[in-house]
């Protein structure tokens, strides 16, 4: 067993650095579609549908080339006293486990997928999608040698048929004529089926979206376009609004009908904007707004709006009141304060003679005459006493 050496290195994405014992290749590409150039001048494209086991792969170069003649030569050898019917059953080894009654079913298959897939690239391209349509392109191409060559093997099955003066069964592809008959493939027709039902599906909603897409552009080029000759902006300017209100902006157009798709909003702050053609404006703080707004060359008129804190005015008002009543509370204590206080007659220790009618001092020499029964001591102001009939005595004039 000789010694092999393959080494794969990616330098790029979809780039890849082959290095082999006799030569170097590069591999632009990826999954289902990729293309290899070899240092021996050969180069190979290959295009599959990942998963489905499903390739088409050419060669071309001084590497495909030195292979084709190899291969012409060991065909010419073996041709060398063999008959023309082996020469045909030879073409394609590989199908020759197949009857000829399958490979005509694989062949239409082949054919009414190719006429699908062409059909979906022609599609593609008159929507733009050229990268689709070029991978749908490859497809076709590989649908389409598919039937080729299962056409090819039929026909030289026929030619084998004819040549053997009709002795053999057609519906084997062996060379030695044998009655044995290879069994069909059986379960292909109903996924057949599924696959072309799933096709045409997907056919009939591309041209259902390609024509609602072509009325649609009908549509629109049919629409007349008026141009905007003035804009006129209104609204309640006399009012004060409280922040984070959303004040309605009235918009008169002239022309009615006309195209206000770029109308722009300007203010010199808080939001303005336009909601499918109605104006709103709101600020979250206090202060005068101008507004207007321009549609292409056409600028409306300006609008001031002003804004004030309703809750911020409000709370100094609050304030202001309970500062003034604090104050006016305080100068009436003030006052109160400074008011003189009103003298209050003094009291005094009085002795009343009840007899005589006369009041002394208690520290008077009259005291010690007057009787026990005729004795009042009393406590009061001397104005009292004589506002009750009583008179101050001459030796202490009380």
């Amino acid at each position: 067993m000789g010694l092999r050496f393959r080494k794969s290195i990616k330098v790029a994405p979809g780039v890849k650095v082959n290095l082999n014992k006799k030569s170097t290749s590069v591999t632009f590409g990826g999954k289902g579609v990729h293309k290899t150039i070899s240092s021996t001048g050969k180069k190979t494209s290959s295009v599959g549908i990942p998963g489905t086991g499903m390739y088409y792969t050419s060669s071309s170069g001084s590497g495909s080339n030195k292979h084709s003649s190899a291969k012409q030569l060991h065909e010419s050898n073996n041709n060398i006293g063999e008959n023309i019917p082996q020469q045909a059953s030879a073409s394609n080894a590989s199908l020759e486990k197949f009857s000829t009654d399958s490979l005509q079913h694989y062949k239409t298959i082949f054919l009414v997928l190719s006429i699908i897939v062409y059909l979906l690239t022609v599609m593609c391209f008159f929507n733009s999608s050229f990268l689709f349509g070029f991978f749908l392109l490859l497809v076709g191409l590989f649908f389409t040698r598919t039937y080729k060559t299962y056409s090819g093997e039929i026909s030289n099955r026929l030619n084998l048929f004819s040549s053997n003066g009709g002795s053999g069964n057609v519906s084997s592809g062996n060379s030695s004529g044998s009655k044995y008959k290879s069994p069909k493939r059986k379960g292909c027709g109903c996924l057949t089926g599924i696959i072309i039902f799933i096709l045409i599906i997907g056919l009939a909603g591309s041209c259902s979206d390609s024509d609602k897409e072509d009325s649609s552009k009908k549509n629109t080029a049919s629409k007349k376009v008026t141009a905007v000759e003035s804009i006129t902006l209104s609204a309640d300017t006399s009012t004060v609004y409280d922040i984070n209100t959303e004040i309605p902006i009235d918009m008169a157009v002239n022309p009615a009908d006309g195209n206000i798709d770029k109308l722009s909003c300007e203010s010199s702050g808080g939001v303005f904007k336009n909601q499918d053609g109605k104006l709103t404006f709101s600020a979250d703080s206090a202060g005068t707004y101008d507004l207007s707004v321009s549609c292409g060359n056409v600028k409306s008129n300006s609008l001031t709006i002003s804004i004030e804190d309703k809750a911020a005015i409000a709370a100094a008002e609050a304030q202001k009141q309970a500062e003034e009543a604090a104050a006016q509370q305080s100068e009436q204590e003030q006052i109160v304060n400074d008011q003189p206080v009103a003298q209050q007659p003094q009291t005094s220790s009085y002795v009343v003679n009840t007899s005589t009618g006369k009041f002394h001092i208690p520290s008077c020499r009259d005291v010690s005459k007057i009787k026990q029964e005729n004795y009042w001591a009393y406590e009061g102001t001397r104005d009292d006493l004589i506002a009750q009939g009583y008179s101050p005595c001459g030796h202490c004039n009380p």
